[in-house]
């Protein structure tokens, strides 16, 4: 043992102590947060799909009593496919959501660990971010009370995109530190994009921000090669769930893209943002009832150090205050208090909802202001891996470790109540099958098409025109076998228990063995509806079926993948360990 701690250190238990205490909340049992069971059903909805056969599961068959949804299309969900596999492989639901929460834990600390080792070159700031950043309230509080998994998933992948830009923006670079950045900030991109559409939208707009004011940089050659390689390479990676998501919101018409309707244009999204006293408390409860109003947190250890790098903007000489280390401070504090504004009720959001059309779908969208705590909490841990380098080296390692120490134990002190009130407060909740969880689960209802009205849905209802008898029918998921008799002379429609999304594909095999092809539309209430031929005696299969484009997007997405994965190994990771790179 010893020889092992002299060969590599102590550094790599203390982060393994940081995953055990951050996954503290976990040994409640099952907690039931705001959004949980909503990601339940999707974890089951994959499970399922793949069950049937589906891959990529893109129609999940578990929801709305077998109706099926299209989250799938508009939800990116790969990472929820490691759930899924174990939900499949026998592990109940429960267990294998919390396996992927202790997972998202550990690559939180993993990612946050090697970027901000590789922007301070120091393992004692790398090491102090990392726990500012993991002991995040507004990270904790989407992980325990809100249940919000696609943005907290998304907030792995934040430390990453800090470290491509300051690989692409600083003045110092050099070619191949370049080509890095454009790589890594394709890689959290895709990461965001895969996890959480507005987790991106909020990033995106911070990227424009700091484009904006590094445009000089931007536009010199060599870097606006790279950030157009980045974009490029991000479209590739994610070309298999962008083209869907992008065929169903321009020919489909969905409660998420109607702009006329549907809750979110009723409420006064001014009124949802948090006050600074929200975003700056010392005690958090870990109640999932409380207000929406409520949902926002920062902590006053991560707000102090915006407080703290104007106190040195005073304290230090102007010739201290021209290296990379203070223009990273002073990036860090611009896009920090940006995004702590934008998280507020005094930040003008009803006035831009009511600009232009544009604007007021994205505002709409955006739901709660306070989401733009995410980006406010990985640039206030880097405005504090700052501090703490400027305090280093003007007054020494003993100096930067006290500071490290005292806003460290605010950290835990803060997060320690929370995960304290989680134990305490937290709403236990058991779910070991789909059979636990109401298939109508509340979700708002966003992937729906307009004018659904899914309490009227049943797995018996079926109907049919005049002159049709069904004889029989069989269900495996979103695929449905009907036999069936139209007596009539005409064509007669029939309305099956599928809910309408585009992709759906209906077969008939008469009794001689004729194949023909069934014309399939949207029928009542957003349903399959297919028209039986005059005349005919058979089985009618309808099924959900790719769109061919769908299929060559995927592809390609796969071979990006493979492609990137290549880059990695060779420009990156260099066939190095973690150990080796915790090492540096």
């Amino acid at each position: 043992m010893r020889s092992m701690v002299k060969k590599y250190g102590r550094i790599e238990y203390l982060y393994i102590l940081l995953l055990f205490f951050v996954c503290i909340p976990l040994f409640a049992g099952f907690l039931d947060g705001n959004d949980t069971r909503f990601h339940l059903m999707r974890i089951e909805g994959i499970t399922e799909g793949l069950r049937m056969g589906q891959f990529p599961v893109k129609i999940q068959p578990a929801w709305y009593e077998g109706y099926g949804y299209g989250c799938s299309v508009f939800y990116g969900d790969i990472f929820l496919y490691i759930p899924a596999l174990l939900h499949l492989a026998g592990v109940s639901l429960q267990g294998s959501y919390q396996f992927y929460v202790l997972l998202v834990q550990a690559a939180t600390i993993a990612v946050c660990a090697y970027s901000f080792l590789r922007i301070f070159d120091n393992r004692f700031i790398a090491f102090f971010g990392t726990v500012l950043y993991t002991l995040s309230v507004y990270r904790l509080m989407n992980m325990f009370v809100r249940g919000a998994v696609g943005e907290y998933t998304a907030m792995i992948f934040l430390p990453l995109l800090a470290y491509a830009l300051t690989l692409l923006l600083k003045k110092e670079h050099e070619k191949q530190e370049i080509s890095k950045g454009s790589l890594l900030l394709a890689l959290g991109m895709t990461g965001i994009l895969q996890s959480h559409i507005l987790t991106a939208e909020i990033v995106c707009i911070m990227l424009a921000f700091l484009c904006a004011v590094y445009i000089r940089r931007v536009f010199r050659k060599e870097v606006f090669w790279a950030f157009v390689k980045a974009v490029c390479l991000t479209v590739l990676l994610n070309l298999g769930f962008l083209v869907p998501f992008a065929d169903y919101m321009t020919t489909g018409k969905f409660n998420v893209n109607a702009i006329n309707g549907g809750w979110r244009v009723e409420q006064n999204i001014q009124k949802c943002g948090a006050s600074f006293g929200q975003l700056a408390k010392m005690f958090y409860a870990a109640d999932s009832k409380v207000s929406p109003q409520e949902m926002g947190g920062i902590g006053v250890n991560l707000l102090l150090s915006a407080v703290v790098v104007l106190v040195f903007w005073l304290l230090f000489k102007r010739e201290e205050k021209r290296g990379y280390i203070w223009r990273l401070a002073v990036v860090s504090w611009t896009v920090a208090v940006m995004s702590v504004f934008m998280s507020t009720s005094y930040f003008p959001w009803e006035a831009l909802r009511k600009s232009n059309v544009l604007i007021r779908y994205l505002v709409i969208n955006l739901q709660f202001p306070w989401r733009f705590c995410t980006v406010a909490s990985v640039a206030l841990s880097i405005l504090w891996c700052c501090l703490l380098r400027l305090v280093i080296d003007k007054w020494k390692i003993r100096a930067g470790v006290l500071t490290a120490g005292a806003v460290t134990a605010v950290g835990l002190i803060t997060a320690g109540y929370f995960a304290a009130d989680t134990l305490r407060m937290g709403q236990s909740f058991q779910a070991v099958f789909a059979q636990g969880i109401d298939t109508m689960v509340e979700s708002g209802e966003e992937y729906l098409p307009v004018n659904t009205v899914s309490a009227d849905f049943s797995e018996d209802n079926l109907y049919v025109g005049e002159g049709i008898t069904v004889t029989a029918r069989r269900r495996s998921g979103i695929r449905l076998n009907i036999d069936c008799v139209n007596q009539s002379a005409q064509d007669q429609a029939m309305e099956v228990p599928l809910l309408y999304y585009k992709g759906y594909r209906a077969s008939g095999r008469t009794s001689d063995g004729e194949e023909i092809k069934l014309d399939v539309d949207c029928g009542n209430n957003q349903v399959v509806r297919i028209y039986v031929p005059a005349e005919f005696d058979g089985q009618i299969t309808v099924d959900f079926k790719e769109p061919f484009y769908w299929r060559i997007a995927e592809a390609v997405s796969l071979f990006a993948a493979a492609g990137t994965l290549f880059l990695l190994y060779v420009k990156i990771w260099n066939c190095n360990k973690m150990y080796d790179i915790l090492k540096q």
